[in-house]
């Protein structure tokens, strides 16, 4: 989902064609294959249930154990990869402004491509129905980020933390909040078990905090968007459509969209950075991806562990994550680029890492793909497998790595014929103005 796949634009110049095979970077395609692949595992409880009902009851241990897993190793550490991945790609593909030839013209392509790439996003809202949608957030976020192509990787860096330190800041003011409330609430229950009578400022305190526990549990509000998704689904395929589109635009446009471009954009930044760097490329030395893959899932791993807990219980104890949540994402994302990189260095690591070469390079039609597969065929109210609504976290996870296997599949044997994905194909196509060739011409190894 960064850099393009394969030549095939033929007369265009030099400078402007798409990257060639030789050009590609095997690691880049793998790590992106990780992601694209492992976004589905966070994708999936949201389409193959109730939204009131993802973290609710019934769950047994084995629910209780991938949730863990879930929470600790991929959630949001997919979207990181894909963001530092898409900040590499941008250097990549703007690299050619830097040579002498017509900054421009490639100014014209960088922001045609991810232009198409914002369209592309809308249609999996309204046409695909995935509210959760993250190219029309990639795409905003890209439209910033050209300008910066000439920074230093260290200024990169310092910019790119910006979100993480508003996000500590932010957090750590509700965390001394929630902390405050805790201990007035914990005083509270003495003096009531005691017998004891409460100040005013302990009753207040007794009320906020049923507030806060109500929110982790389903409520009246819970139970209403149930009875309005319950509706749609019995309703036809245009009050299903607009559920959904509803939904994105309450959670997009409504108040999230400038925190989810900010995200997105800085993490971009980061990525560049690390592409200058040459971390991401794995031009380093082997002692420092061990140094950050440990420092890495050494801090991100304890903070979310840390919460673990809590959260597991639905109480609205006072957690670190609460100020640390980005820091901790950033964090195993590192560490997972850094485990790729260290695998990549090994001959079985390669072998097992060689499938998600073909995932890379078909990225964009695996994750359209996805919501295809979820949205209209296994979860749609006209499924006749019937399967919405009947699982909890072991069956998504199971469910996600079937259809995983079947796309990771798909693409290795599309790419043995053709010489790239056909979203890629269809968006490079959009982009440079002239039609890829489609057939390989060589063997693809």
């Amino acid at each position: 989902m960064t850099e393009p796949s394969e030549a095939g634009a033929g007369s265009l110049p030099g400078s402007l064609a798409p990257v060639a095979p030789h050009e590609r970077i095997v690691q880049l395609d793998m790590l992106r294959g990780l992601a694209i692949l492992a976004i589905l595992f966070m994708n999936i409880p949201q389409m193959a249930a109730p939204l009131a009902g993802i973290f609710g009851d019934g769950w047994s241990a084995a629910d209780f154990r991938v949730f863990a897993i879930v929470h600790l190793l991929v959630d949001g550490t997919q979207r990181g990869l894909l963001e530092l991945l898409f900040g590499a790609g941008t250097l990549l593909l703007t690299a050619r402004v830097m040579a002498p030839g017509d900054p421009v013209a490639v100014a014209d392509v960088y922001f045609r491509r991810n232009l198409w790439l914002l369209v592309f996003g809308l249609a999996n809202v309204f046409v695909l129905l995935w509210f959760g949608d993250i190219l029309f957030i990639y795409a905003l976020a890209a439209l910033f980020l050209f300008s910066f192509r000439r920074v230093r990787p260290g200024w990169l860096l310092a910019m790119g933390l910006v979100f993480a330190a508003y996000t500590s800041w932010d957090g750590g003011s509700r965390y001394l909040e929630r902390r405050a409330l805790y201990a007035t609430v914990t005083t509270a229950q003495a003096h009531r078990a005691a017998g004891v009578p409460l100040t005013a400022a302990e009753r207040a305190a007794l009320g906020q905090w049923q507030e806060l526990r109500d929110a982790y549990t389903p409520g009246e509000g819970a139970k209403r968007m149930l009875e309005r998704e319950l509706t749609a689904r019995r309703s036809g395929v245009i009050a299903y459509a607009r559920f959904h589109w509803d939904l994105w635009l309450d959670n997009t446009l409504n108040g999230g969209l400038a925190r989810y471009v900010m995200e997105a954009f800085c993490t971009m930044l980061i990525g560049m950075a690390l592409w200058k760097w040459g971390v991401t490329q794995g031009r380093r030395s082997t002692a420092f991806y061990l140094a950050v893959m440990v420092a890495g899932y050494g801090f991100g791993l304890a903070v979310r562990g840390w919460n673990l807990p809590t959260m597991l219980a639905r109480e609205p104890g006072p957690v670190i994550e609460l100020m640390l949540d980005e820091p901790a994402r950033l964090a195993v994302t590192l560490g997972h680029l850094a485990l790729v990189t260290l695998a990549l260095r090994t001959a079985v690591g390669r072998a097992m890492l060689a499938p998600l070469r073909a995932a890379g390079q078909a990225a964009f039609s695996i994750y359209l793909l996805q919501a295809l597969i979820c949205l209209w065929v296994l979860f749609a109210p006209w499924s006749p497998a019937e399967l919405w609504g009947r699982y909890h976290w072991l069956g998504w996870a199971m469910m996600a790595l079937a259809v995983n296997g079947v796309l990771l599949l798909a693409a290795n044997l599309w790419l043995r014929a053709f010489a790239i994905g056909p979203l890629e194909w269809l968006w490079r196509w959009l982009t440079y103005g002239e039609r890829p060739v489609l057939r390989r011409t060589h063997s693809w190894a």
